[in-house]
Formats: structure tokens, C-alpha cells, sequence
């Protein structure tokens, strides 16, 4: 059998392939591209610049540029250089880097665009995006500190069902967030932050104390649970078992002689059987066992005394057991304080132990 030579010509940086059959070829944009990208905003970006400013803008920029692509690197977003409402945004935040020189706030819009990567095909979410990466160079240091701490407190709970352990790491990742310094006080940060979209002022009510307000985040360690040795307690454990599930209760820290879940809300039960085939229907069956058997869900009031006993015992969550009993005024986060509270907090968590983005 005889084979014809086969010459093929192309142009500089192209690939060629040479097959007989079907060829799927995948080609991820590499580092080198998406830089080249970012170099091709940031021409655009420093237009708006008086020739005088552009030095300085330059350096922010590949400081910004550096930051980005680290950390787009290490998260594998790279090919979000290639959508153009990406490139948008990233050029937003190379004019709000050229008008910065915190070092951290190059890191802030390096996490607000790894989250335009990661979510930005969510118009909502987007748009909360777009206008947070447009203010980070008009954002008070202090304020930014009060809204991630006060988004912290209303977003985040511990995964762990022991009390003890589930405080320890609020505690910790409380520290985290107040590492550069005190939370703010008084009005003007939340005033700054009103102006700023990030938050929006109410003159309707105020925020409840943090002894009536925090016990709830963790239910599970003030509920009444099961008493040891009971019917109820073999109901418990006959239920669960009737929808293929064992869950060993624990000794209940706030109340000797009694037993709960070692949960601090129903809501986490789900994500603790990850890897286990449990139907839907199951799962709400097991749900609805916690919840009535051992109000998994509801808070003994006998018991607050002595879980902010514990509270006491955490530093970090008794400073911000203080600062929040005295916010005034009354306001609510708005899809920009979210998304800047959100990749704030990551910058921050030194711990890893916030979720990632996705």
C-alpha cells in the first residue's frame, strides 16, 4: 500500500493536527493569554488617565493583574477571560485599582473578579458585582471591616455539632476578620456604607441583642433534646432507623443527662450524609424526627444562660458580642455589601474554612 505525502503550512503561534478519524480538540486559554487580555483592558482602562497619572496607574494596574491572575490561576478560571462581560468588569477594576494604593484592595477586587468568573452569568448577582468592583476605590478601610464582620455574624455557622468546637471556630474566623484592626463604632461607617449602596439604613426598629439574636444561628446546642434512657429516645433512633439512617445522638453540653444531635441546625443534616443514598422523602422524614423529637430547630430559653456561659469563654465572639449590641442605626445588606462582605472574608480567612465562592 502506498501513502501520499501530506504538507501542511501555517502561520506563526498556530497548532496543526494531522489525524484520520474524528479529532475533538480542548485548548484552555493559558496564563500567557489571559495576562495578554488583561494587558489589552487595561490600554483601554488607561485612556480615562491624564498622561501625568499614567505611571502610577500602570503600576497599580500590574499589581491588580498580578493578584488576579494568582488567583484565577490557582482557582482554574482562566477560560472567563474570554467572555466579554468579563472583560468588562475587569476593566472596571483596573480604573477602581488606578485609583487606590491599599495593597489589600487589590487583593478585595482580585476576589470580586475571581466571583464574576465564578457567578457572573447570574444577571442578580452580577449586577451586585459590577457595582461593588466600581466602589472598592471609595471604600472606607474601617467600614469595609463593619460590614464583613456584620455579614459574618448574620451568614455564617459552624458546621460542627459539638457546641464547644462550633464556637471555636466563629471565634477563630471573628479573629480573622478584625486582624487589621477594632471593628468601627458609632454612625458615619454605616452612614459611608449607605451612600455607597452597600448597605441601606431602615428608621424602622433596631437590631435585637445579640443574647437574643445569636443563639438562634446554632439551635442545635440550645434545644431541649432527649432525655437519656427514655421512650422518646428509642422513638428517636426507631424512626431514624425506619428511613436507613443512624444517627448517634451526643451527651447535650447545656444539659446534663439529656442527649441531642450532634447537628446545630437540621438545615446541616443534608450536607453531613454527603456520599450516602438517602432519598429526598427520607431526608424529610429524618428532618422531621429531629425537629419533633428533639427540637432540633427550637431554642429552650432554660438554656441561653448557660450557652453565652460558653460565648464568654471566646474572645473574639465576645468582642463582637459588644460591638453588635451597640449598632445603631438599623440597616440592611444590600447585593453589593454581599458580594464585598463575601470576597472580603475570604481575603481574610487565614483558616480556610469558608466555603469557596461555588
Amino acid at each position: 500500500m502506498a501513502f501520499r505525502s501530506q504538507e501542511q503550512q501555517a502561520g506563526d503561534n498556530s497548532v496543526q493536527y494531522q489525524v484520520t478519524g474524528t479529532l475533538v480538540v480542548h485548548q484552555g486559554l493559558s496564563e500567557d493569554g489571559a495576562r495578554e487580555i488583561a494587558r489589552q483592558t487595561a490600554r483601554q482602562a488607561i485612556e480615562a488617565f491624564h498622561e501625568e497619572a499614567l505611571a502610577t496607574a500602570n503600576e497599580r494596574f500590574g499589581e491588580l493583574e498580578n493578584r488576579v491572575l494568582a488567583l484565577m490561576g490557582e482557582r482554574e478560571q482562566f477560560e472567563a477571560f474570554r467572555d466579554p462581560a468579563f472583560q468588562v468588569a475587569l476593566r472596571t477594576a483596573q480604573i477602581s485599582a488606578a485609583s487606590t494604593e491599599r495593597a489589600s484592595d487589590y487583593d478585595l477586587l482580585a476576589g470580586l473578579i475571581s466571583d464574576h468568573a465564578a457567578r457572573g452569568n447570574e444577571r442578580k448577582v452580577r449586577a451586585g458585582l459590577s457595582r461593588a468592583i466600581e466602589i472598592v476605590g471609595d471604600l472606607d478601610a474601617a467600614a469595609l471591616r463593619g460590614l464583613t464582620l456584620f455579614a459574618a455574624v448574620e451568614q455564617y455557622t459552624p458546621l460542627s455539632g459539638d457546641c464547644l468546637e462550633g464556637l471555636g471556630v466563629i471565634n477563630g474566623l471573628y479573629g480573622d476578620l478584625m486582624v487589621e484592626s477594632a471593628p468601627p463604632t458609632g454612625a458615619e461607617w454605616i452612614e459611608h456604607l449607605d451612600v455607597l449602596d452597600a448597605v441601606r439604613i431602615s428608621s424602622i426598629g433596631n437590631f435585637r441583642k445579640f443574647r437574643e439574636y445569636y443563639p438562634g444561628k446554632t439551635p442545635g446546642y440550645v434545644c431541649k433534646g432527649v432525655m437519656e434512657g427514655s421512650e422518646e429516645l428509642s422513638d428517636v433512633a426507631s424512626e431514624l432507623l425506619g428511613v436507613g439512617l443512624s444517627i448517634q445522638l451526643v451527651p447535650h453540653a447545656l444539659k446534663p443527662g439529656w442527649l441531642r444531635a450532634p447537628l446545630a441546625r437540621s438545615a446541616d443534616l443534608e450536607q453531613r450524609l454527603t456520599g450516602r443514598r438517602l432519598t429526598a422523602q427520607h431526608l424529610a422524614s429524618a428532618t422531621a424526627t429531629l425537629r419533633n423529637r428533639t427540637g432540633i430547630d427550637d431554642i429552650d430559653p432554660e438554656l441561653i444562660d448557660g450557652f453565652m456561659g460558653y460565648v464568654d469563654e471566646f474572645p473574639h465572639i465576645t468582642t463582637v458580642r459588644d460591638w453588635w449590641d451597640q449598632l445603631q442605626p438599623s440597616f440592611s445588606l444590600t447585593p453589593v455589601g454581599r458580594v464585598l462582605a463575601r470576597a472580603n472574608a475570604l481575603r481574610l480567612d487565614s483558616r480556610g474554612v469558608l466555603p469557596p465562592i461555588d
